[in-house]
């Protein structure tokens, strides 16, 4: 059995949302590479506050930060995944006008073509 905890930006539009199964919760979210993928430096953003609630959530559960992780699908099947951990250890903090947000560089990632996944089925 799974829990899903939506994540809304500020506006209130659900954005994402944090699912908790199998010992796990993860931060999910549906980007746009073109639109979302951070050039210089390269790497993923998300919303400060999400990390937060990630980590809040976790501490609710009794999880520790590698039990969270931060998964983004972008619009071309690709899967980034990246522990909380990573986030805090790999990652900094920037405000570029969309809100204090923290990134993780592009290599920090794991990658996972769903494309080749479902081709290998």
């Amino acid at each position: 059995m799974s829990t899903e905890i939506p994540v809304t930006n500020p506006k209130g539009q659900t954005v994402g949302h944090i699912v908790i199964e199998n010992g796990k919760a993860e931060l999910r979210k549906k980007v746009n590479r073109l639109r979302h993928m951070l050039r210089r430096p390269a790497g993923w953003a998300t919303d400060e506050l999400h990390i937060q609630l990630l980590r809040a959530t976790l501490h609710q559960w009794n999880m520790t930060p590698y039990q969270g992780f931060v998964v983004l699908t972008d619009d071309s099947g690709v899967v980034w995944r990246a522990s909380l951990q990573q986030f805090f250890e790999n990652g900094f903090v920037i405000d570029r006008r969309f809100g204090v947000q923290r990134v993780l560089p592009e290599g920090q990632w794991q990658q996972i073509d769903k494309r080749q996944q479902e081709l290998h089925i």
